[in-house]
């Protein structure tokens, strides 16, 4: 919008100074019309009557009342004047000029303000979300530091514990049937019942987990925990091992020698599956079937991992 000139805003003030003193002297004049009338008015009856000494005073008050405003008014009028000539272009023409530049001054600063406080809205949120991303980071740094000492734990039991070699034993073709032994938990579970004369009587379902297919095959066998028989030393195991596998035979026997001869098909040989936190008794239970005079198969197992059917396939340690 443009901005009026001092000589603008004085114009404007006299037009309103000329306007006052119009309407002063037209009330003066409706009032001089006024006692006119009414002497008029009185002087047509027969017994002319005195003016009312208080109608009089009033309109004396109202008059002197209208000659003050005026005066007023003309006072105003020649302080205006003066105040145009002060900032009149022939007076001082730079005054006008450095009110213009510090008033543009003035606006700029509020304008850069404002800028301002706008910025520093920004930079709040930015740094209350700096905030927030850094404490999330420590909860993760803190999260990977337990990880780090669960792993260097891990690592230092794992030294600690004495090495177990499972041997990767040479294999060959045989027709001697599986005896499948689970050991994880420090616990061995033999996952199929057997008669005195160790044939096959049914799955173990007290000690290990069946998962059939859709013909009712078994598709994975998994240990139960705390289920089977409990691994507390090697003499516990040996004299377990020996009750169950003394209802098999190991070897096949000459026909010529032993009238009741047992053939390789009718043979068996323990299959050993073992899980990482029991490689040790894994071990022992090898060593005890070889003791006993079994060819064995050992298979370790990862974490987790179920056993299939046709693990240990046909073939057997020599």
């Amino acid at each position: 919008m443009p901005r009026k000139s001092a000589a603008q805003d004085a114009s404007s003030a006299f037009e309103l100074f000329l306007d006052t003193i119009s309407n002063a002297f037209g009330g003066i004049i409706f009032v001089s019309l006024l006692v006119c009338v009414l002497l008029q008015l009185t002087g047509r009856s027969l017994r002319p009557s005195p003016i009312d000494p208080s109608l009089l005073a009033k309109l004396r008050n109202e008059f002197n009342s209208l000659q003050n405003e005026v005066k007023k008014l003309q006072d105003l009028r020649e302080a205006q004047l003066g105040a145009i000539k002060a900032l009149g272009p022939s007076s001082d023409p730079n005054l006008l000029r450095e009110y213009l530049r510090l008033h543009d001054l003035a606006q700029s600063l509020r304008q850069d303000q404002r800028d301002k406080s706008i910025k520093l809205v920004g930079i709040r949120e930015a740094a209350l979300r700096l905030s927030r991303e850094r404490d999330t980071q420590a909860a993760e740094r803190d999260k990977l530091r337990v990880d780090k000492a669960k792993i260097e734990k891990a690592i230092q039991d794992a030294r600690g514990r004495p090495a177990v070699e499972l041997r990767e034993p040479m294999f060959r073709e045989t027709d001697k049937q599986q005896v499948p032994i689970l050991v994880s938990g420090r616990r061995m579970r033999f996952i199929q019942k057997y008669n005195a004369s160790g044939g096959f009587t049914g799955l173990n379902r007290d000690d290990a987990d069946f998962t059939m297919d859709a013909n009712g095959n078994v598709a994975a066998v998994r240990p139960k925990a705390d289920r089977g028989f409990l691994i507390t030393d090697k003499d516990a195991l040996a004299a377990e091992l020996r009750r169950q596998l003394g209802k098999f035979t190991a070897k096949p026997t000459d026909p010529n020698t032993d009238p009741n001869a047992k053939t390789e098909r009718q043979c068996h040989y323990p299959a050993i599956f073992v899980w990482p936190d029991s490689f040790t008794e894994g071990a022992w239970l090898r060593d005890l079937s070889i003791g006993l005079g079994f060819d064995y198969f050992i298979v370790p197992m990862k974490e987790g991992e179920p056993v299939k059917p046709g693990a240990g396939g046909t073939k057997s340690s020599l």
